[in-house]
């Protein structure tokens, strides 16, 4: 079993496939703001393969998926951060059972920290034991000026969780899983096929 989780950009959302809303929200810390999102679904055109959109209408509902005019948004590290927080709350939420999420590329290059030091610190267990990152082309993460998001990756902010006042630091411990025969496998990504 395989899943799909991506930003609801707006050319996905013009695609032409059908696309529902699961009425499904979620709130997200970004900084010293709370960002609500919402998730959609689609399956891949000619299979069974669930694609789950992280719909933020302010961060993805733009011309263009990363720069516009040759420009770098100037928020595309908020807009990750959000993302990958995003697209693990949407494998707590939805009770999706994975043992491995893999990320891909750049934009999703939080998620394992995010696994370990808000989930798994503060016991919102979602599965997963392994956690797969690959980029696409290195060369081309982007380097973010600390006025443009970066502070949304110091370790302190990692640590916060005003949506759950007092659950930092709580610790828990969780018993391996067995080894399973199948693996199900949620793909994290800001642009998505089978062949990724």
């Amino acid at each position: 079993w395989i899943a799909v989780i991506m930003p609801a950009y707006r050319q996905v959302k013009n695609c032409g496939e059908p696309i529902e809303p699961l009425g499904v929200k979620f709130d997200i810390p970004i900084g010293n703001k709370i960002v609500r999102g919402r998730l959609l679904r689609s399956v891949l055109s000619g299979t069974d393969v669930p694609i789950f959109f992280v719909e933020q209408d302010d961060y993805f509902d733009r011309p263009e998926l990363y720069r516009h005019k040759g420009e770098d948004y100037r928020d595309n590290c908020e807009r990750f951060a959000f993302f990958c927080r995003a697209a693990l709350e949407s494998i707590r939420l939805l009770h999706l059972q994975v043992d491995v999420i893999h990320c891909h590329d750049w934009q999703t290059a939080l998620v394992p920290v995010l696994l370990y030091e808000q989930f798994q610190r503060l016991g919102l267990v979602i599965g997963a034991q392994i956690v797969d990152l690959t980029f696409e082309r290195l060369a081309f993460a982007l380097h973010f000026a600390r006025d443009t998001g970066a502070q949304h990756f110091e370790h302190e902010r990692l640590l916060d969780d005003p949506v759950r006042p007092g659950a930092q630091g709580r610790r828990s411990r969780h018993p391996k899983r067995p080894r399973q025969a199948h693996l199900r496998a949620a793909m994290v990504g800001p642009h998505q096929s089978l062949a990724d």
